[in-house]
C-alpha cells in the first residue's frame, strides 16, 4: 500500500523522474486521518517524500499515540484540537514551511459522535487555511504543489452489499462521497482517490 500511495503522490507532484527525489527539509508537511495500516503506509510514504512534520488526525487518541510510538522514527505529531493545530500551523509558517499534502486512509461519512465532529474540525481548520507555493525549491528536490493534494485512500469494500441493513447502506453511500473529500474539493486541493 505504501508504493501505492507514494506513486500516486509522485505522480500529483511531477516528480517520477527520479525515486529518491524528495521535498527539500523544512519546506513540505502534511497530514494523515486515520490510525489504522493504511494510516501507516500513508505516514511512510509521505516520509519517503520528505514531507515533514506529519499531523496524525484520529477519533481514537490512544490508537493515534500506538501508531506514532510504532513509528517514532519519523516527525508525527498527535492533533487533538482545533487550537493545538492552529499554533502548530503558525509555527510551521514561521519556519517557511506549510502542509501541501493531506490524506485520509479511512471512509469520511458525516459526523455521528463528538469524537469524529471534533476530528473533522481539525481537518477543515487545514483545508481551508491559506496556501502558497512560493518559495519553490531548487531543481533537486521536488517543487511544492501550486495546489494542494488531498488523497482519499478509504476503502470502499462492501458499499453494495445486500446483506446491510438500511442505516449501513447510508452511512457507507455517504462514505463514498467523502465528507473531508468535499470540503477539500470545495477549498480548492487536488483531490485524488486511491
Amino acid at each position: 500500500m505504501q508504493d501505492s500511495v507514494e506513486k500516486t503522490l509522485r505522480e500529483a507532484v511531477n516528480a517520477t523522474a527520479n525515486a529518491e527525489t524528495k521535498f527539500e527539509k523544512g519546506k513540505a508537511a502534511g497530514f494523515v486521518l486515520g490510525a489504522d495500516d493504511n494510516a501507516e503506509a500513508a505516514l511512510l510514504a509521505l516520509d519517503a517524500l520528505g514531507v515533514s512534520p506529519l499531523f496524525l488526525l484520529n477519533r481514537d487518541s490512544r490508537d493515534m499515540y500506538l501508531l506514532i510510538n510504532k513509528l517514532k522514527h519519523l516527525d508525527i505529531q498527535g492533533v487533538r484540537s482545533v487550537g493545538m493545530l492552529k499554533r502548530e500551523m503558525e509555527d510551521l509558517a514561521q519556519k517557511g514551511n506549510t502542509i501541501c499534502i493531506g490524506i485520509s486512509a479511512i471512509p469520511t461519512p458525516p459526523a455521528e459522535f463528538p469524537s469524529e465532529e471534533m476530528v473533522y474540525d481539525i481537518a477543515d481548520e487545514v483545508l481551508r487555511s491559506a496556501y502558497s507555493a512560493e518559495g519553490q525549491n531548487g531543481p533537486e528536490h521536488i517543487q511544492l504543489p501550486a495546489k494542494r493534494i488531498f488523497l482519499d485512500m478509504a476503502n470502499e469494500v462492501g458499499l453494495s452489499d445486500p446483506n446491510e441493513s438500511g442505516v449501513a447502506k447510508l452511512r457507507l453511500s455517504q462514505a463514498k462521497s467523502g465528507v473531508l473529500r468535499e470540503h477539500a474539493s470545495e477549498a480548492g486541493w487536488t483531490v485524488l482517490h486511491l
